[in-house]
């Protein structure tokens, strides 16, 4: 579950605690499939196509492995912004 946030001057995401880590540190712990490899890029990609047609656009600016944690039943999710992003 995720809350979003944006105003003309400022935008912010709240998120759930997620069960596991980092997809960095998820992918070097367990043994995981290329399918749920697969899957974890599809819910990446979902999660910034949500960001970029919220209104207005949200710009994460800091997409890195270490910003995509994993919750309940594998789903990847963007995360932790380093200071406030950008909007259009």
């Amino acid at each position: 579950m995720a809350m979003v946030h944006a105003t003309r001057d400022e935008c912010g995401i709240v998120l759930s605690h997620e069960k596991y880590d980092n997809v960095a540190s998820f992918l070097s712990k367990f043994d995981v499939p290329q399918a749920c490899r697969i899957e974890f890029i599809k819910n990446i990609n979902l999660g910034m196509n949500y960001l970029h047609t919220h209104s207005p656009p949200v710009i994460h600016g800091d997409l890195k492995t270490l910003n995509i944690l994993i919750g309940e039943g594998f789903v990847a999710k963007v995360c932790a912004y380093t200071g406030w992003p950008k909007t259009r």
